[in-house]
């Protein structure tokens, strides 16, 4: 699980590099250029179809926002 702190998140998703984490690597791209729903898009850093917008895999609770 990838955990990230409320202010890194929202740093993130306000950004214009639309980011990307990988499931599989735990790989935060914040310019990965995937849709806020994008799913199994392969990683550029790991190669493995596990690369999901940061909207989708907070969605399905793969992301863990802490305080």
């Amino acid at each position: 699980m990838i955990t990230l702190t409320e202010e890194k998140a929202s740093d993130l998703m306000s950004g214009l590099g639309n980011p990307g984490v990988c499931l599989s690597c735990d790989m935060i791209d914040e310019y990965a250029g995937c849709e806020p729903d994008a799913c199994n898009y392969e990683c550029p850093e790991c190669g493995e179809n596990e690369l999901f917008g940061l909207s989708e895999a907070i969605i399905m609770d793969k992301v863990e926002i802490t305080g």
